[in-house]
């Protein structure tokens, strides 16, 4: 009785799981695919540097950082614009008509048109065009470092929701092959149970450990579903369940000892190039602010021709003119000092901060990737010692020399070996992917994947030194 009862509750708490993973599932599903209507449809991939590289191409935000790198490099062309002179170019025509109404001989009409050129030119503005160019520049080279900061960020993304489905589908193996263990316990007790050798206790409990597998089974189906949408969702890419493996790293990629992972990652993570140039950036902000506390000298050449009624003229002027500040802004320009000088300490703590944090990273990383790579030796030694036991358990019980129970508690031990060991190279996987990560080489580039590369340096080349002309990616 206490069997059926177990069994009751157990049935009532399957059916209650099932529906709350099945709600779960349906809800991710409609916010994962609410734009499919107008999307075209996505590829189906399998290989994990084939995903890798589709991400690359295809992924929003990594294309919208691009546009914003293009943004920063124009800061370049627009600082050494002080470096150039200005020339304008001016003209006007006037009309003028007079009349006395006491006679109509008294009308008088007179006209004139004049035409200007001029040419400016910045002898001197307390060096803040040098430290504007410099300033400009060290912000494109941070957003370079953020580009990839930002590339390695989505690439990890899409390798995590690659293993973790990888772990799901595994998760779904193993629990079938504990469904089909217990079927064919439950039948051999329910044999058993025909002839007396079993209770009807233990026939029940065996028909409730059968169930709850099924119930583990479909639960970690469901599991694989959501899985699945979450992958889609985050690289564009309908999984291949049949070909997806766990990859193979180069060797070369990785460093050899923690002390050389931690180097690597307080100089080469681009987290750190980021936060090097901000604070030349803000350096230089400084030597900006203070320009303007600094003289200014500006020279400009002028040609005006006026041409009149009854008279034509041609003036020439050449002028250089000096601004000294006394007290400008209401001391708006010391404000300005004051604040960039502040901005620059404070970039500096933030590099610190920021140098320890992937440091540390890089070896909790290196740890664990270590840690997963030590374990698979030696769930593999398991595995085979567990199989060993299985079929000398399987021998003695076909002989009479052991009970059922015992086969059962050898291959538990074998399917706990083999779940150890794909919980090891999955978390071996994860975690080099973390360490590369960490390290500045988790990138396409690093990689060597056959993507086709966002120019964001050559773009920058190309615009650095434009004096004139638009673009060509308006859109």
């Amino acid at each position: 009785m206490s069997g059926q009862k177990k069994l009751m509750h157990l049935s009532q708490f399957t059916k209650i799981s099932g529906f709350f993973c099945t709600a779960l599932l349906c809800s991710v599903s409609l916010f994962s695919n609410n734009l499919d209507a107008e999307q075209k449809a996505l590829p189906t991939m399998g290989d994990f540097y084939k995903i890798l590289t589709y991400t690359y191409e295809n992924n929003p935000d990594l294309s919208s950082a691009v546009i914003d790198q293009r943004i920063t490099a124009e800061g370049v062309p627009k600082a050494l614009s002080g470096w150039r002179p200005s020339f304008d170019l001016k003209g006007s025509h006037s009309n003028t008509k007079t009349e006395r109404p006491a006679s109509a001989r008294s009308r008088k009409q007179e006209g004139s048109d004049s035409g200007q050129a001029v040419a400016t030119y910045n002898l001197y503005e307390g060096g803040r065009t040098v430290s504007s160019v410099r300033a400009a520049k060290a912000s494109v080279k941070a957003g370079f470092a953020g580009f990839a900061a930002k590339e390695q960020s989505i690439l990890f993304e899409a390798a995590q929701a690659y293993f973790q489905l990888l772990k799901a589908i595994s998760e779904v193996k193993v629990n079938t092959v504990q469904e089909l263990r217990l079927k064919k316990q439950l039948d051999s007790i329910k044999t058993q149970a025909e002839i007396g050798e079993k209770s009807q206790v233990d026939l029940e409990e065996a028909r409730t450990d059968y169930v709850k597998s099924i119930n583990r089974r479909l639960i970690a189906e469901q599991n694989v579903e959501l899985r699945k949408a979450l992958f889609t969702q985050i690289t564009q890419v309908v999984p291949d369940v049949s070909k997806m493996t766990l990859p193979v790293f180069p060797n070369n990629l990785f460093p050899k000892t923690l002390e050389e992972a931690t180097q690597m990652a307080s100089t080469m993570n681009p987290g750190i190039i980021q936060a090097r140039e901000t604070i030349t950036s803000r350096q230089e902000s400084i030597g900006i602010a203070r320009a303007s506390l600094l003289p200014r000298v500006d020279v400009s050449a002028s040609a005006r021709k006026t041409r009149a009624t009854m008279m034509s003229q041609n003036q020439y002027q050449s002028m250089v003119e000096v601004s000294v500040p006394l007290y400008g802004k209401g001391g708006a320009d010391w404000s300005d000092l004051r604040k960039t000088t502040e901005e620059k300490a404070k970039s500096k703590r933030e590099f610190v901060v920021q140098r320890a944090k992937f440091v540390r990273e890089a070896a909790e990383a290196w740890a664990q990737w270590s840690s997963a790579k030590k374990q698979i030796p030696y769930w593999k030694t398991q595995i085979k010692s567990a199989k060993i036991l299985v079929d000398g358990r399987r021998q003695e019980y076909k002989a009479g020399e052991k009970v059922l129970l015992a086969v059962t508690e050898a291959e538990d031990k074998l399917i706990q070996a083999e779940v150890g060991l794909l919980n090891a190279a999955q978390d071996e996987s994860i975690q080099a992917c973390r360490l590369l990560t960490s390290i500045g080489r988790f990138s396409a580039n690093a990689m060597n994947l056959p993507v086709n590369r966002h120019q964001v340096e050559s773009h920058y080349n190309k615009v650095k030194n434009k004096w004139i002309g638009g673009t060509n990616h308006a859109n």
